[in-house]
């Protein structure tokens, strides 16, 4: 009993990958169209799996929900490295995303999204090179990026159909560490960067 015990304390403490995440989330989706949760859970059951660090948040988050059992074994242990260049994606459809706090950022990131809006917030990450890459494929959608001053976000072979950028200059003043460059295609859609509010500058400075 008490190696069982410890076994499942282990597993919910392995690290779960990007594809583990979005894998629940496509799940939640399917269980609001089935009719198992409502709109007024999505979102929370939607925020806490893409916020999913280990196996045990994973479980949490897909809690009372019928075939759930098959989504987590099918999440593998990751290691905390992620091969270098291996691009990541994030796809949304009808969905409200965000991730925020120390997540893991790649240098490379495939972003998808069909009537969806996705925050990505930067403040408080590491990052893992000098540039990070956001190949972005948006229809009727909305990708907001939340930058500290020292990063500056550049938009390069943009292909635009009714869609909307709007950066806000990064501070002149201070050196830029590392540049985020959006590429890709945007129908009908708005990107834009902004930096920090004050709140969460205080809360930085306190930190």
């Amino acid at each position: 009993m008490g190696d069982d015990v410890a076994r499942r304390e282990e597993r919910a403490l392995e690290r779960v990958s990007d594809a583990d995440r979005e894998r629940a989330a496509e799940f939640v989706r399917t269980a609001l169209g089935d009719g198992r949760i409502g709109l007024e859970e999505i979102d929370e059951r939607l925020g806490a799996v893409l916020g999913a660090r280990t196996r045990g948040d994973l479980e949490a988050a897909l809690v009372h929900l019928p075939g759930a059992d098959a989504v987590l074994a099918a999440a593998e242990p990751v290691s905390a490295t992620r091969p270098a260049g291996e691009p990541v994606t994030i796809t949304g459809t009808h969905a409200r995303m965000q991730r925020s706090g120390r997540w893991d950022v790649p240098t490379h990131l495939v972003v998808t999204l069909v009537h969806s809006s996705l925050v990505l917030d930067l403040t408080e990450v590491v990052l893992p090179g000098p540039q990070l890459l956001i190949d972005a494929d948006l229809t009727h959608s909305r990708l907001r990026l939340i930058v500290p001053d020292d990063v500056r976000v550049e938009a390069t072979d943009l292909d635009e159909h009714g869609s909307k950028l709007r950066f806000e200059p990064a501070r002149n003043d201070i050196p830029a560490r590392a540049v985020v460059r959006v590429t890709g295609r945007l129908q009908w859609s708005r990107v834009t960067a902004v930096a920090p509010g004050r709140r969460r500058r205080r809360l930085r400075r306190r930190a």
